[in-house]
């Protein structure tokens, strides 16, 4: 019996002295004995006592087959857990079964997508596509409006880096895809394809079969995403438990290795160490070890460099790109730090907004940047490889209420390079060049001119002729 169900035993016992003392002053005011009426309500309560027993084990019976009923494995016919995807031995997925109607049965084709295996699904084309994507959230205030119309995707094996200011909707659009933005307030519009799983409406069992196992995310702030109450270790282990069958003594072992391939020296040690007691580079590298102990196929990376030191920025950011080379893991990095992206991103997307308003290869749009906001981004940040220009400048104004979105170009409050055009049309995200796409009603030319001179004054000064 679990530890609800022996509180639920102590209340109905406590309780069943009420009908006792009610049925003995009951027999007392009639003239009739105390003793014999408190003996019938002790009957009364204790007859409550014994169908709460009854219906406890029953329910411990059903919750016992729920999780220890074992199927075939359908590769090398060795027995697995019916709810598991995992076969503990030969390592191989196939769909876990669905519990329905008090038994276990096979998924149907439907439910099946979702436990696709990997071994059939690498392919050339995108393993994580999002398109023309809505999230909004309805407040007292009004319509949030925090991802309008976002469009990007990521093959195996690269790095798509995110860019922009707080609020532009990038933390957003990450937790959107793992299925954490599902409120009742929030309305999500859109397509989020990830290996031909329609994420956007995926019920919620079988997003909880791909968030963690499949996509694997490390927040912002290790502090406040690590359990403050469990030891490190713990919260590892559960995470591998939860998606394998596994015991506990080698989910264990497991997760001290991940512990040992993160950097963190003793590991044997710091993982019976709570995260008050880890330093913050510590803290971000257990967040890296729990996102890739299960091996995803997708990591999203949510400002991981964050309040960290430049020296153990450096470290982690090797420890990313390392991690992707070994296991061919695509990664999505979201960060307003342009130095993060130039260090390891093979695609850029800036967000403004909600919305993605340049798209391109990271060396394209460190060459030739074609949108006014990320000329803006780019002469706010120091170069080391040029000379000082001297005082750095900054985007005027402030980034718009997602409440109360201007009409026309979302940046066009900021910029300095606004039209009439810009005042009532919003631009489309359109191909300039092949693979840059870019959402600006200045001209191609005109673009690329400027972006070309941002470059120049970088290399050669503010006063070059």
């Amino acid at each position: 019996m679990n530890t609800l169900a022996v509180q639920v035993v102590v209340l109905s016992v406590a309780l069943s002295f009420i009908p006792a003392i009610v049925a003995a002053r009951m027999a007392t005011n009639r003239g009739r004995s105390g003793i014999v009426g408190a003996l019938l309500g002790l009957v009364v309560g204790w007859i409550g006592v014994v169908i709460v027993l009854l219906r406890g084990t029953a329910d411990s019976d059903v919750r016992r087959s729920d999780t220890r009923a074992h199927r075939e494995c359908p590769f090398c016919k060795e027995q697995m857990r019916c709810d598991a995807s995992i076969c503990p031995h030969c390592q191989k997925e196939s769909p876990a079964w669905v519990y329905d109607a008090g038994e276990w049965r096979k998924p149907s084709s439907s439910e099946n997508a979702v436990a696709t295996s990997r071994e059939t699904s690498k392919s050339p084309t995108a393993l994580l596509e999002i398109r023309d994507l809505h999230v909004h959230f309805r407040t007292r205030d009004g319509v949030v409006h925090a991802v309008e119309g976002a469009q990007f995707s990521v093959e195996r094996e690269r790095t798509l880096g995110i860019v922009g200011e707080s609020g532009s909707g990038k933390s957003v659009t990450a937790m959107t895809v793992i299925g954490l933005t599902r409120f009742p307030n929030a309305t999500i519009t859109g397509e989020i394809e990830f290996d031909g799983i329609d994420l956007v409406n995926l019920p919620d069992n079988q997003m909880r079969s791909v968030r963690g196992r499949r996509i694997a995310m490390i927040f912002q702030d290790p502090l406040s995403s690590l359990h403050p109450l469990y030891k490190v270790g713990w919260q590892i282990v559960e995470a591998i438990q939860t998606h394998e069958d596994v015991s506990k003594s080698e989910a264990r072992a497991r997760a001290i290795d991940a512990l040992h391939e993160v950097g963190i020296p003793s590991p044997e040690k710091r993982i019976d160490s709570y995260p008050h007691e880890l330093s913050g580079g510590m803290r971000q590298r257990v967040m890296i070890a729990m996102a890739l102990v299960l091996k995803p196929d997708v990591l999203i990376a949510d400002e991981p460099t964050t309040a960290l030191d430049v020296t153990v920025q450096a470290q982690i950011l090797d420890l990313i790109r390392r991690l992707k080379d070994e296991y061919g893991t695509a990664i999505v990095m979201i960060t307003h730090d342009l130095g993060v992206i130039a260090e390891l991103a093979d695609e850029v997307a800036v967000m403004y907004a909600g919305r993605v308003m340049e798209k391109a290869p990271r060396e394209v749009l460190f060459t030739i940047p074609e949108l006014p906001y990320t000329w803006g981004l780019m002469r706010s940040i120091p170069r080391l490889d040029a000379p000082r220009p001297g005082r750095l400048d900054s985007i005027s104004g402030m980034p718009p209420s997602l409440i109360h979105l201007p009409p026309g170009c979302p940046f066009h409050p900021r910029c300095p390079y606004v039209m009439d055009i810009c005042l009532t049309k919003e631009p489309e995200l359109k191909e300039s060049e092949p693979g840059h796409l870019v959402s600006c009603h200045l001209e191609v030319k005109e673009r690329q001119r400027i972006g070309r001179e941002l470059q120049t004054e970088y290399r050669t000064g503010p006063d070059a002729s």
